[in-house]
């Protein structure tokens, strides 16, 4: 007995997911040079990002925003939020926490 699958459940062609776009790309590329303890190479993507003009994210000034607190650079970090804000992102969580970490 053959079966027939509704058509509403099959997977869509064109769909490629949030991690074949240019941000989420950079954002994993960010994360990655974080969890080896390499922050100026994630700050370097960012730089990168910036002059190729994609727009950030709030998980890319979470992590822009963790690279400070790794390297304690206090003014950097509160520079960032401002950035963020003004960009009319809301910081999360994440962000408060990061912060609270850098100023440690």
């Amino acid at each position: 007995m053959r079966r027939t699958v509704d058509p509403r459940l099959s997977p869509e062609k064109d769909f490629h997911g949030p991690t074949h776009t240019p941000i989420a790309r950079l954002n994993m590329q960010m994360a990655t040079q974080l969890d080896r303890r390499m922050n100026i190479n994630a700050l370097t993507i960012a730089k990168r990002m910036k002059i190729d003009g994609v727009t950030p994210n709030r998980a890319t000034y979470n992590q822009i925003l963790r690279a400070c607190a790794q390297e304690h650079l206090y003014f950097e970090g509160r520079a960032v939020l401002q950035d963020m804000i003004s960009m009319g992102m809301q910081p999360d969580r994440q962000s408060f926490h990061h912060l609270l970490s850098v100023s440690r």
